[in-house]
């Protein structure tokens, strides 16, 4: 029976199915994933009552704690019939790769009320596993991060199966064992943080809040760069929710402020190709391809206007370059307005920014990128599409970390390249990393596929700024082949 069939299309429907049948024997992560086909058949077929009967059968047999989970979602959503129905599913379907195909269609709405509740979720199996989830390390600097001051006056809790290490301190979080207890601190707590783990799933399905903050921790390199794709939860797009792809090797290097701004670094794949537009040395630089725009901010031009020339025999738009040189006797592409300008903190864009919804920004304005990321302008981040920014000093710049992350609430980052020009590196562990890069970033409604698996530089695509020859970036953050 196919995923669109007649007979689905009116009434109340019940669809009996069998674990096996979406890869195995289901747990957690699975079953939610398993209810995103689910939501699917709705879509597809016209008809919000369709309904799957799961079974205990259709659950790993030995986990108790599956079955609870499962009553928790049929309790608390409407995806799941306590009765068995009148038709059986037939076929097979990969629920991973189905997920990456049509992307998060679940949603389950939360009937709880927000409590001043901070809940940690290791894993369920085991409290933790340094190749997929949290080690004592990192569990006790998470722990160590919600018990300052600012969290005085809220409930924590530390949600496992068993037991912690007899050497982490658990700084006046609560230990809660009772997995049917712990469903109902994942629905009503304001902080969620949690691993690779069907908790998260949940959680994520379940996020309607913007005032929930969900932080999830991922072990960068884990199923060799498919962990963004296949693994992590529903709806992870949404503002309030943080991916943390945390390496070992490198936070015994560095220092909280350095992995911070390598966490906010992440590379990810997108699904549309890559194309240079403007020279091949310094001024031309690498977008996403197959997107439109209402309007495109160019700041920080030189002489070299070739990639806006470039970008507008592609799109044809209206826009304004900026640029505090007076280059009043260069002729500028038609329809784009030249402003003998400095873009900062306040020529902030705003008159702009709040009157287009997918614009295109251009910024290569040697270090005022810091000053801009810091003003008002980042509560308009959602109005641009895609942009293409070379981001100076982020190692040294104290305003480089808040920048970085207030991008990464929003956008993703889809390609990288060192302005070798500048040719100055930190050493972190056994890698090199420079101090002025250019990046590629997409709104996080334009799709991605996974962590960066390409090597860097791209031949055809990546072109030295100057005399130097380009720096290879295949590692943490920017290759998960090596990480």
């Amino acid at each position: 029976m196919s995923l669109v069939n007649e007979l689905y299309n009116n009434g109340d429907v019940v669809i009996n199915i069998k674990g096996n049948q979406f890869g195995g024997l289901l747990k957690m992560g699975d079953l939610i994933a398993t209810l995103n086909v689910l939501a699917y058949i709705r879509k597809v077929n016209n008809n919000p009552s369709i309904k799957f009967y799961i079974p205990d059968t259709a659950l790993q047999n030995d986990k108790d704690y599956v079955r609870i989970f499962r009553d928790f979602v049929m309790e608390n959503s409407d995806y799941i019939s306590k009765s068995i129905g009148n038709y059986d599913f037939a076929g097979f379907v990969e629920i991973w790769s189905f997920r990456e195909n049509h992307f998060d269609l679940i949603e389950m709405s939360s009937n709880y009320n927000l409590k001043k509740k901070i809940c940690i979720f290791p894993l369920i199996d085991a409290h933790y596993n340094t190749e997929r989830n949290f080690s004592n390390e990192l569990l006790q600097d998470i722990i160590n991060d919600y018990s300052i001051e600012k969290f005085n006056d809220y409930e924590k809790y530390i949600c496992i199966k068993d037991y912690l290490p007899e050497n982490i301190s658990i700084n006046g979080f609560k230990i809660s064992n009772d997995f049917k207890n712990n469903l109902q601190h994942l629905a009503d707590c304001e902080y969620y943080i949690g691993g690779d783990t069907g908790t998260s799933h949940l959680v994520g399905a379940m996020n309607n809040d913007s005032n929930k903050k969900l932080i999830f921790y991922y072990c960068y390199g884990y199923h060799g760069g498919w962990v963004s794709s296949f693994t992590a939860p529903f709806h992870y797009n949404k503002e309030n929710v943080k991916m943390i792809y945390f390496n070992e090797k490198i936070r015994t290097h560095v220092n909280k402020n350095d992995l911070a701004i390598l966490e906010n670094l992440i590379m990810h794949n997108p699904v549309n190709p890559k194309t240079r537009l403007g020279n091949k040395m310094d001024g031309g630089y690498v977008i996403i391809d197959g997107y439109d725009y209402d309007f495109i901010i160019s700041g920080g031009v030189g002489p070299d206007i070739s990639f806006e020339f470039d970008f507008m025999k592609k799109y044809n738009i209206n826009g304004v370059i900026f640029d505090s040189e007076n280059y009043n006797h260069i002729c500028f592409p038609n329809k784009m307005i030249y402003i003998n300008k400095n873009i900062d903190s306040e020529n902030n864009l705003l008159e702009y920014v709040q009157n287009y919804k997918n614009i295109f920004l251009k910024l290569d304005i040697e270090g005022g990128e810091w000053n801009l990321l810091s003003s008002e302008f980042v509560n308009y981040l959602n109005n641009i599409k895609q942009i293409v920014i070379e981001v100076h000093n982020i190692f040294t710049n104290p305003a480089a970390l808040e920048g970085l992350k207030n991008l990464s609430k929003t956008h993703h980052i889809v390609h990288v390249h060192e302005n070798n020009n500048c040719h100055s590196f930190i050493q972190i562990g056994e890698n090199n990393y420079p101090y002025t890069i250019e990046l590629t970033y997409l709104r996080k409604d334009c799709r991605v596929v996974g962590l960066n698996h390409i090597s860097l530089p791209i031949e055809g695509i990546d072109f030295p700024n100057a005399n130097y020859e380009n720096h290879d970036l295949n590692f943490y953050p920017f290759n998960i082949k090596n990480n």
